[in-house]
Order: C-alpha cells, then sequence, then structure tokens
C-alpha cells in the first residue's frame, strides 16, 4: 500500500515539472520575441535619434557660416590666378625694369597667398567644428568636402617655399636677374688700356717663361710622363693662371664700343701667338679646368669682336644727324671713320679679324669670304 502511494505522487511530480517545463519553454519563446521587439524598437530610436539630428542641422541657421568661409577660398583662388599670371608675365617681360617690377610683385603675391591660405583653413576647420555641434553627422557629404579643401589649401600653402627651391619660378627668375645683373656690370666696367696691355704682358710672360720653365723642371726631376703631368698639371692649377684668363674674359665682355674693338683684336692676337705653347704645357687631366676656361676666353673674344664688328656700319648712322662740322671741306665724322677703318683694316689687325670671322662663321656652319671686309670699308 506504502509502495503504490509513492509511485502515485512520484506521477503526480512527474505531471507537475512537465507542466512547468512546458510553461518555461513558453515563457522562453515570449522573451525572446520581446527581446527581438526591443532590439528593433532600439534600432528605430537610434535611427530616429540620427535623423533629429540632421533634422536639427538642417534647419539651424548655419548659412552664414558657410557664406564667411566661401569668402576666404575665394579669395585664395584669386589671389593664386594672379600667381599664374605673373609666372607667365616673366616669360614675356621684354627689358630689366619689367622683369624687376614682375619678380617683385610674383614675391609679394606669394606671401599674400600664404596667408590667405592659413585664413581659409582656420574659417573651414571653425566651420566644421560648429556645424558638427550643431548636429551635423561627421561622415557627412559637406563636412567631408571641406576637410578635403583644407588639404588642398594646405597644399598651395607650400606654393610660396617652392618657388624659391631650385627650378622653382622664383629661384629661377632671382637667377635670372643675378646673371643679367652680372652682365650690366661687365659691360659698364671700364678698363684702362694700361690695364689691357698689362694683361697681354702678363700672359705672354706667364706662358713663355714663368710656366716653360716649370714644365722643363717638371721633365728634368721626374723621368714617367704621367708623374710630370701631374706635377706640372697640380703648380699650373693652384698658381693665378685661372684668374689671368678670367681677368681676360672680363675684358671681353665690359662695354661694347668700336675702340674697344681694336683692343679686343690685341688680346685675341695675345692668345694666338702663345696657342703653340699653350697646348703643348697645358695638357693633362690636371689643367682641365685651365683649358676649360680658356675656351671660354676665346669664345668671348670672338663673339665681342664679331658683336661690335657687325654693329659698326648703324652706329655710324647714328652718328650721321650729330655729325660735327666740316674740316678742312670734309665732315668730321667721315675723317674719323676714314682713320678707324685704316686702323681695323691695316696689315696688323686685318689678319686677326679675318681670322675671328672665319672661326665665328665656322662655329655656324658658314663660308668665310674676304669679301666681307672690303664690302665693309664701302659700306662704313
Amino acid at each position: 500500500m506504502a509502495e503504490t502511494n509513492s509511485l502515485e505522487r512520484l506521477k503526480a511530480m512527474r505531471s507537475l515539472l512537465k507542466s512547468e517545463m512546458e510553461k518555461s519553454e513558453t515563457f522562453s519563446l515570449v522573451l525572446n520575441k520581446t527581446g527581438s521587439k526591443l532590439e528593433e524598437i532600439n534600432h528605430k530610436l537610434l535611427s530616429l535619434e540620427a535623423d533629429v539630428k540632421v533634422e536639427k542641422w538642417k534647419s539651424s541657421p548655419f548659412s552664414d557660416h558657410i557664406r564667411h568661409t566661401i569668402a576666404p577660398v575665394s579669395a585664395v583662388l584669386r589671389v593664386f590666378a594672379s600667381v599664374q599670371e605673373l609666372e607667365r608675365s616673366l616669360a614675356s617681360s621684354i627689358g630689366v625694369l619689367d622683369y624687376v617690377s614682375d619678380v617683385k610683385r610674383l614675391e609679394e603675391v606669394m606671401k599674400l597667398l600664404s596667408s590667405s591660405c592659413v585664413l581659409a583653413v582656420t574659417w573651414l576647420d571653425d566651420t566644421i567644428e560648429f556645424l558638427i555641434e550643431n548636429g551635423m553627422p561627421k561622415d557627412h557629404p559637406c563636412g567631408l568636402r571641406f576637410k578635403n579643401k583644407i588639404v588642398l589649401l594646405r597644399e598651395l600653402q607650400k606654393t610660396e617655399a617652392r618657388a624659391y627651391r631650385k627650378g622653382g619660378s622664383l629661384y629661377t627668375a632671382l637667377k635670372n636677374l643675378e646673371r643679367e645683373f652680372e652682365q650690366i656690370l661687365e659691360e659698364e666696367e671700364v678698363l684702362s688700356e694700361g690695364d689691357i696691355d698689362q694683361w697681354k704682358l702678363h700672359m705672354e710672360i706667364a706662358v713663355k717663361d714663368i710656366y716653360e720653365v716649370e714644365s722643363k723642371l717638371c721633365f728634368e726631376v721626374f723621368e714617367d710622363e704621367n708623374v710630370r703631368l701631374r706635377c706640372f698639371g697640380g703648380i699650373a692649377s693652384n698658381s693665378g693662371i685661372i684668374p689671368l684668363l678670367r681677368f681676360g674674359s672680363r675684358i671681353s665682355k665690359c662695354k661694347k664700343d668700336p675702340p674697344k674693338l681694336l683692343k679686343l683684336l690685341e688680346c685675341f692676337s695675345t692668345m694666338d701667338n702663345i696657342r703653340i705653347e699653350f697646348n703643348r704645357l697645358f695638357r693633362g687631366e690636371q689643367c682641365s679646368e685651365i683649358r676649360i676656361v680658356t675656351r671660354e676666353l676665346i669664345h668671348n673674344l670672338v663673339h665681342g669682336v664679331c658683336e661690335i664688328f657687325w654693329e659698326l656700319p648703324c652706329q655710324v648712322e647714328l652718328q650721321r644727324p650729330n655729325c660735327p662740322p666740316l674740316e678742312d671741306g670734309v665732315p668730321k665724322l667721315v675723317s674719323v671713320v676714314t682713320e678707324y677703318c685704316n686702323k681695323l683694316l691695316g696689315s696688323n689687325n686685318k689678319p686677326i679679324l679675318s681670322k675671328i670671322l672665319e672661326i665665328d662663321l665656322g662655329w655656324k656652319n658658314e663660308m668665310y669670304q674676304e669679301e666681307l671686309l672690303t664690302g665693309f670699308r664701302d659700306e662704313a
């Protein structure tokens, strides 16, 4: 009997547990559904919150900030356009004064461009911060565009620094001015006939006496040919031969006028007279710079002579309106020109002038003709 009662109680308990488990499963399903609904509701609330922020940003009074930002950015674009215009103007400037003026303006506009970029970047940063504070999402296209503009403006701000670097527009312009001013100084430099005569004498003494003796001494002391050349080359390169040659180039570049032509012919004649000794002495590797400077000197002398020579008829024409009174029935200008032509085409200068003209025409792949000089006499 007792066993029967125990069995019945167990059955009743099992039935109760089964019922409770079914209730638990039902409740769990209800909870799961409720959780999903809560997540859905939460997502909608977040989306709604974002929409509210966007609507708040859209309805906020941000138009003034946008308008104030556009103004400095537009100013940057106008200044940059001026920079490009001035850079083009430099390429077509005529005359030193115009070039100097354009360079100065370009420097000023470059500085203005840098300061304008700083101002525009500041406005954009402040505007982005203001819009975000008033509800604009950080990833909104408007904000991203502003950030891209900031990157471009900071790159544009470097324009001034790049212009002064090698290859930049201001670097190139200032180098051009430096060369132009050097040329002006060389052209305006006045060298007395005594300076030129002294240079000619020094060149002949240096090559035919001093360096000739030094070369012989090196060849007596050393047996090896290469050692001899290196020894002499070291002595010559560290002596005053290079400054002496460069002084000759200064003579060729200083102010051009008809009397100067006669002096340039004398300088070329001096170099031609020492040519054989010069080529024999300065042939080693150590003398390469001496040979380069010498070629520059010869080129400058030839160019200087030809430049003055071909301009002589024009110079005569320019003097005609200011022709002085007659001298023994002959205009003073005619007497001066005749005397000058006699010197220029006399036995001392004519062979040198012919040689220089032949060299110049040879560089231009043109044929020299003797009629050039006879025709010049008739034209002058």
